[in-house]
């Protein structure tokens, strides 16, 4: 079984978890990012160690909606955060849930550097056994938590729903809470089907399957084709949660599912020196970063860069052009 929980003493990191941006000391980079178990949130706080170790304060402001952080970071109300790759290309082009901002979504965009690249997550559907919810269209009439309100994992949620099966929120009940109260949601019953977005391997899915049997949701091969449009956005990629998995799980074949690149990224007025010595202590701590968590156990530091889509920050592009790592042009 994967295992995403071996993260190396991140319980004990010297972080300062604050409430608000607000409230970070003046000296100290303010970062956001997502709810613990989640990938984004593990990378912020390994990032957040190892420049701590090389003299750089991050303060992290764990729970964030990372579709709504990313605007305070173009605007240079924080400084750090995890941005994911397809969210980023929605904001510079002003489409998706930033659609209705006219211009001020490609000018936040610019305001946007980033540091490095990593793997994020996969997307993880899947129903009790009990319920016979085997495909996405057998989700019709039932209960489903599709993610945050206001947060890029329900929405994307009810659109490859609506692509996979031709089915709006109301041909099922869709329920959107914060991913504590979805998963809480999900082990008292009152839903029937949940998605998470975390590696996969995840403890906080695990765990459902050492309760009582779960089955993963399905995306029918003939129903493939129907995806194509969700798959044109930057950083996703078909992938699959294998069989065997999890404990609890039924699957017997593999399950066709959706991965996401992200960055880690700064805003662009955070100085060279500060983005230079973030990304080298990331580097030069790599082979231990690698077997910390083991979403991040495919880190090349001779071929780091995929699909990343934000610019490098200066800073980190010294970094890079020092150590001769080729950067492709469009993030020069």
């Amino acid at each position: 079984m994967n295992s995403f929980t071996k993260v190396l003493g991140v319980a004990s990191f010297a972080i300062s978890l604050a409430a608000s941006a607000g409230v970070a000391s003046a000296d100290a980079l303010r970062a956001h990012t997502t709810a613990p178990g989640a990938a984004p949130n593990t990378m912020t706080k390994l990032l957040a160690k190892y420049a701590e170790d090389a003299g750089i304060d991050v303060q992290v402001i764990e729970g964030q909606k990372l579709i709504k952080s990313m605007l305070l970071l173009g605007q240079g109300k924080i400084e750090l955060m995890p941005t994911i790759v397809g969210q980023y290309a929605r904001l510079a082009t002003g489409t998706g849930p930033y659609k209705d901002m006219g211009d001020k979504g490609p000018e936040i965009a610019d305001g946007i550097r980033s540091l490095m690249e990593f793997n994020a997550a996969t997307m993880q559907a899947f129903a009790w056994e009990s319920t016979g919810i085997k495909t996405y269209h057998d989700l019709r009439g039932n209960k489903v938590y599709v993610g945050p309100g206001g947060g890029g994992a329900g929405t994307d949620t009810e659109e490859i729903i609506r692509l996979v099966t031709g089915m709006e929120p109301g041909d099922y009940e869709s329920f959107k809470a914060p991913w504590g109260e979805g998963m809480a949601m999900m082990r008292n019953g009152q839903v029937d089907a949940m998605v998470r977005v975390a590696p996969v391997g995840a403890a906080i899915i695990q765990e459902f399957g050492l309760s009582k049997p779960i089955r993963f949701v399905q995306i029918a091969e003939e129903d493939l084709p129907k995806v194509q449009p969700y798959l044109k956005v930057p950083g996703r990629s078909m992938s699959t949660i294998p069989a065997g998995t999890y404990e609890g799980q039924t699957n017997e074949e593999a399950v066709n599912t959706f991965s996401f690149v992200a960055g880690m990224a700064v805003n662009v007025d955070v100085s060279d020196d500060v983005a230079y010595t973030l990304t080298k202590a990331f580097w030069d701590n790599v082979d231990e970063i690698k077997a910390s968590a083991s979403f991040l156990s495919t880190l090349d530091p001779q071929s780091p860069f995929t699909v990343l889509n934000v610019k490098l920050h200066p800073g980190a592009l010294k970094y890079y052009d020092e150590a001769g790592i080729a950067v492709p042009d469009a993030l020069r």
